[in-house]
């Protein structure tokens, strides 16, 4: 006979969200996506996070700028650099910084026009190792706020820290703007109007790499008593990805030989059993099935 598994999860590994969230419409829509689709979603998602990493220099840039510091002589920009150089195209990197700042500036020039004079840096950014990218975006983000923040925080008059606060999210949200327009965003969101018609036509990039705790409505028995949930992963930044083998869950064993005393005492302290687990049981004749 075979040992048993129970899984523990720490919900703060997941974003926690309802079945009706727009969130999940999104994430759960990307099923229906051929995989030539899904395969152009991952390799946008590359040039969005070279999007991200280069708009950092293009905050703290505006952020000394705006509190009257030296960004050039300061400490932020060696690093920067530093974290910029373990990418093998630097050059990609300034045409990007270059281009988010005239955004800053009030130009005009489109995504798409951006986009077909460079092709070049999409060519780059496929080339990229997304895993290794998206763990140089975090530790962009762990400077960022552990450092950057932290330092300007003590060199600014308090009254002025929402252009510290406000600044980065406004850049990041012109940035998802921009990736919107393009046609496998616009077909992964017709797909959620498809099933949800009252939809708001945009959705943030970054939720398409999360992983999700849903909440199910409480419509029947079975959902009440289990007081559970669902699982729902988006886009794999890695191929080795494994959401069991991974550090969200932990695996605890239960030897075969203590089960049924286990078994025995959740049904006789707890009043948990079979029928009350899968109360929907009863109306069927499942005992037939058994070996």
């Amino acid at each position: 006979m075979a040992d048993g598994y129970v899984y523990l999860i720490n919900k703060e590994n997941f974003r926690e969200k309802t079945i009706n969230s727009d969130t999940v419409s999104i994430v759960a829509s990307l099923s229906r996506l051929s995989e030539d689709r899904k395969f152009e979603l991952v390799n946008m998602y590359k040039l969005y996070l070279l999007f991200l990493i280069a708009s950092y220099n293009n905050i703290i840039n505006y952020q000394c700028e705006s509190n009257g510091l030296d960004f050039n002589k300061a400490e932020y920009q060696e690093t920067l650099n530093a974290l910029f150089e373990r990418l093998e195209g630097n050059q990609h990197i300034q045409i990007i910084i270059e281009y988010i700042d005239s955004l800053i500036k009030g130009s005009n020039q489109s995504f798409q026009e951006f986009v077909s004079i460079n092709y070049h840096i999409i060519v780059f950014s496929l080339s990229l190792n997304l895993k290794e990218f998206y763990d140089l975006y975090d530790e962009l983000e762990l400077f960022y706020h552990e450092v950057f923040l932290r330092n300007l925080w003590n060199k600014i008059d308090k009254k002025d820290s929402s252009k510290v606060v406000y600044f980065k999210s406004s850049i990041h949200k012109k940035i998802n703007q921009l990736f919107n327009q393009l046609d496998v965003i616009d077909e992964l969101l017709h797909e959620v109007r498809n099933f949800r018609p009252g939809f708001k036509n945009r959705l943030f990039l970054d939720d398409l790499v999360q992983d999700y705790l849903i909440l199910p409505r409480e419509t029947n028995q079975r959902i009440i008593n289990q007081q559970g949930g669902f699982i729902l992963s988006g886009i794999r930044i890695d191929n080795e990805y494994n959401i069991v083998k991974d550090k969200k869950f932990k695996r605890l064993k239960i030897p075969y030989e203590f089960k049924k005393n286990i078994l025995k005492e959740l049904k006789e302290k707890h009043s948990i059993e079979e029928s009350y687990i899968y109360p929907e049981l009863d109306h069927y004749n499942f005992r037939k099935y058994e070996q």
